[in-house]
């Protein structure tokens, strides 16, 4: 697949968690782009150590939800209202922000 552009790019972002991506070219254009045909799997998150339960925190809705040892390694659905967002947990914890 190819895009044509009116100039040369200077700049891509992609959307972390869904098919969608924006360019800039040297003439001042903006493109939107809707990757068609890229399913995105859940996003992998990583636990910190928070005492008696490890947290992660879910980076659609920024809400914080403790852990299960049970759900490390695991794909879960975002326990926040109305965020359903699948996250990966990594199978690890790390030690807490001093």
């Amino acid at each position: 697949m190819s895009l044509p552009l009116l100039g040369y790019v200077e700049c891509v972002a992609l959307n972390p968690w869904q098919p969608f991506a924006a360019c800039g070219d040297n003439g001042g254009n903006v493109y939107l782009i809707d990757l068609v045909g890229i399913e995105y799997g859940p996003i992998i998150v990583t636990a910190i150590d928070h005492g008696a339960r490890p947290l992660i925190r879910c980076p659609a809705c920024f809400e914080q939800h403790p852990l299960e040892s049970t759900q490390l390694g695991q794909v879960i659905t975002c326990p926040s209202a109305d965020c359903e967002t699948q996250l990966k947990i990594n199978h690890f914890v790390l030690g807490s922000p001093k």
